[in-house]
């Protein structure tokens, strides 16, 4: 049923299933309050979680969601949480 709607509703959803297209003016503008930097520990993932992991970040870079940041490296990163389920 929802992949009849998605199709039915197409103009509103990019070539990969269930990404909406979105204006750049309704996108999240998240404040930041001070320029100190919090450094965390990397948390390391199995080969399974991190082959999912790859995946979704290939993917995203492939429609312009992300890019690598580069040698210099950034002080700003997002954590990623892998949940396997049946």
């Amino acid at each position: 049923m929802l992949q009849k709607l998605m199709k039915r509703h197409k103009v509103l959803f990019n070539d990969e299933m269930g990404l909406v297209r979105e204006p750049e003016s309704d996108h999240l503008a998240i404040p930041v309050l001070t320029d100190e930097v919090v450094a965390k520990p990397p948390i390391r993932l199995g080969a399974e979680a991190k082959g999912v992991v790859d995946k979704m970040f290939d993917a995203n870079s492939r429609q312009g969601r992300m890019e690598p940041v580069g040698p210099e490296g950034s002080p700003w990163a997002m954590q990623v949480f892998v949940v396997t389920h049946p």
